[in-house]
């Protein structure tokens, strides 16, 4: 939920395909990545998951946050984070570039 500028463009919107409906229905960031949180550590408490590579623990699963691109992860929710001072947090800091991956292959 953008809380500077919350009308979406046209162009916002054919592109990301996002509505203005759902934006008016949406969080701000923080409460957001609060929100994401908290899921994440449910998911990882009820599947015994762990992200931290160096983990010993042999009965958890190993997960990985997954995106196309560095984008969304590497440079806007870092810009996004700094500009509003809201603490990015550690979970965001790695994962797994697919789009990198299939360049590759």
């Amino acid at each position: 939920m953008p809380t500077e500028k919350p009308k979406l463009s046209i162009f916002c919107t054919e592109l990301t395909g996002i509505t203005q409906d759902k934006v008016d229905k949406g969080v701000p960031l923080q409460t957001s990545l609060m929100l994401f949180l908290k899921w994440i550590r449910d998911l990882t408490n009820n599947y015994d998951l762990t992200s931290e590579s160096h983990c010993l623990d042999f009965k958890k699963k190993k997960c990985a946050l997954v995106t196309w691109s560095d984008w969304d992860l590497g440079t806007c929710l870092q810009n996004e984070c700094k500009r509003k001072r809201i603490p990015k947090p550690d979970i965001f800091n790695k994962w797994i570039d697919l789009r990198a991956l299939y360049k590759v292959v």
